[in-house]
């Protein structure tokens, strides 16, 4: 599992402590400084936003997909979150200046 540690989680779910239950509920099952891998496509993930509805919108980036066409850094799809699960950094992956990327086995 990938995860972010320059996020605070901790800090994360306290200052959204008043958002609607579907949304913490998500919150809770996929946190934001997880890294993800789309079950259909094979593509790595960040979560962008959650929706009030239970659903996310999520980043595809280029850096965590080597092979990526540029074009798609930064495209939103927007999903159930059912349809994503943790997984690893790519083994290509170098962490930008100021990220903390760090996978746990």
């Amino acid at each position: 599992m990938a995860a972010c540690y320059t996020f605070n989680l901790e800090k994360f779910l306290k200052d959204t402590a008043d958002a609607p239950p579907a949304v913490r509920e998500t919150m809770y099952k996929y946190p934001p400084n997880r890294l993800y891998h789309l079950k259909n496509t094979n593509r790595r993930v960040t979560i962008g936003m959650y929706c009030m509805d239970g659903s996310v919108e999520v980043l595809l980036e280029v850096m965590f997909n080597i092979g990526l066409h540029p074009e798609l850094d930064g495209y939103v799809i927007h999903l159930d979150p059912k349809a994503l699960e943790v997984c690893q950094l790519p083994k290509e992956f170098k962490n930008p200046p100021g990220w903390n990327w760090v996978d746990h086995h």
